[in-house]
């Protein structure tokens, strides 16, 4: 017997899953942590009539199957490619992007969910050359073949240590100092991001906490107090670029 549904629980399943006028389209959701909610992903799902269904990646449970899903985004995620070898759940996904691909199934990576898809198509994924991580907010400038990507440059919040390789047969949508490869398109229908679009200031607020409360923190924080600090003022000051960018974004993706 599961554990009773609170009224707060049905609202959000009534807010974020029930669309008013639905496409008849459905987007599966991988991600790789639980507890937080209504991000940008599933705010434009909802509101542009999409139903979703999320999977916790690391909960054990197998992932569904593709052909329910019309469309698939992959979040980011503290595990790194190379830990395949040893997260079965990493493995499973990478199949399941294999699969999405070959039937061309749109998908967008973030993070570590573009590093993945990256390293399905052949790329290799590892750290930056500082040997250090991108956290903050930083301006991501689109390529020329990039302009319909992103119109124009955009600040966009970064927290990682690794980043992929382009991959052959893929585009080059948008460069940023530190790691130059931040965006690529692969035939019309997937994208892979390094930044992370689908953070909102309350999302942002949950993985900050969850940080400073890790034995990483506590032992070696290479992002201090202070930097989480600016980094949750500069997601207020580019809510409006950030989400101008994604609905710009989300509407080419979804009418590929």
């Amino acid at each position: 017997m599961g554990t009773p549904a609170t009224i707060r629980d049905i609202v959000y399943r009534e807010r974020c899953f029930s669309p008013l006028v639905s496409t008849g389209k459905t987007c599966l959701l991988i991600k790789h942590s639980n507890g937080w909610r209504d991000d940008r992903c599933e705010r434009w799902l909802h509101q542009h009539g999409f139903n979703s269904e999320t999977h916790i990646s690391q909960n054990g449970k197998a992932l569904p199957d593709i052909n329910r899903f019309t469309h698939v985004i992959v979040y980011g995620g503290i595990p790194c490619v190379k830990d395949a070898v040893h997260m079965d759940c990493l493995q499973r996904e990478m199949k399941l992007l294999e699969t999405a691909l070959s039937k061309n199934i749109p998908c967008i990576g973030i993070c570590l969910g573009a590093q993945l898809i990256a390293h399905v198509l052949g790329a290799q994924v590892k750290p930056l050359p500082c040997s250090s991580i991108e956290f903050g907010f930083s301006l991501i400038t689109p390529t020329d073949e990039g302009n319909d990507f992103m119109p124009q440059p955009c600040n966009m919040l970064q927290w990682h240590g690794e980043g992929f390789e382009l991959p052959r047969d893929c585009t080059l949508l948008a460069t940023g100092d530190v790691f130059p490869n931040q965006a690529f398109r692969y035939g019309d229908r997937t994208y892979g991001v390094q930044f992370h679009p689908e953070v909102t200031a309350e999302v942002l607020k949950v993985w900050h906490s969850r940080y400073i409360n890790s034995p990483e923190y506590r032992f070696n924080p290479a992002v201090k107090r202070e930097h989480c600090a600016q980094q949750l003022w500069d997601c207020h000051r580019y809510e409006a670029e950030n989400t101008q960018w994604f609905d710009h974004f989300m509407h080419r993706w979804t009418t590929l």
